[in-house]
C-alpha cells in the first residue's frame, strides 16, 4: 500500500518495487480478453490514468476487451466510468451492483453467456446513460 500524494505517488509509482507492479498491470491488461474491475471507486488518479491509456491503446489496435465492473450499490457513478474508459459500446463495458459474490453466483463475470443468460431470465441487463450495461441478478435465497 502506497500512502501519499498523487504527485509523489507517481513519481514512486516508475521506481521498484512499485515501478515492477505498475509494468506487470500494464502489459497483462494490454492482452487480456476480459477486465474484471472489482471494489475500485474510480477515484485514484494515476490508476485512471493507466486504465485510461490502456483502454486508448487497445483501441487504437481495435482489440477492446470486454470489462465487468462490479461495484456495490448506486454510489459509482457511471458517468466516472465512461471518463476513465471513453468511446466504447455496451457490448465492451457492464456494471454489476450486487457485488462481487452475486457477480460471481450469477455468471455475470462469464462474458459470452451473459446475453444467453438475460434472455433466459436469470439475469436482467440494460444500458443505461447511453454505453454502460447494468446488470442484476436475482437476490441471493
Amino acid at each position: 500500500m502506497l500512502l501519499t500524494n498523487q504527485e509523489r505517488k507517481r513519481r514512486l509509482a516508475r521506481t521498484p518495487p512499485f515501478g515492477l507492479a505498475h509494468q506487470i498491470f500494464s502489459e497483462r491488461a494490454l492482452v487480456a480478453e476480459k477486465w474484471l474491475i472489482a471494489g475500485y471507486g474510480f477515484g485514484d488518479g494515476i490508476v485512471n490514468d493507466e486504465l485510461t491509456h490502456l483502454w486508448k491503446k487497445r483501441t487504437k489496435a481495435g482489440k477492446h476487451p470486454r470489462v465487468l465492473v462490479v461495484t456495490y450499490g448506486e454510489t459509482l457513478a457511471e458517468r466516472v466510468i465512461s471518463k476513465v474508459l471513453p468511446g466504447r459500446d455496451d457490448e465492451q463495458v457492464r456494471v454489476c451492483r450486487r457485488g462481487l459474490p452475486q457477480a460471481l453466483e450469477h455468471d455475470e463475470w462469464m462474458w459470452q453467456s451473459s446475453r444467453e443468460e438475460a434472455v433466459a431470465g436469470k439475469v436482467s441487463c440494460h444500458s443505461t446513460e447511453g454505453e454502460v450495461e447494468s446488470c442484476a441478478g436475482p437476490a441471493p435465497a
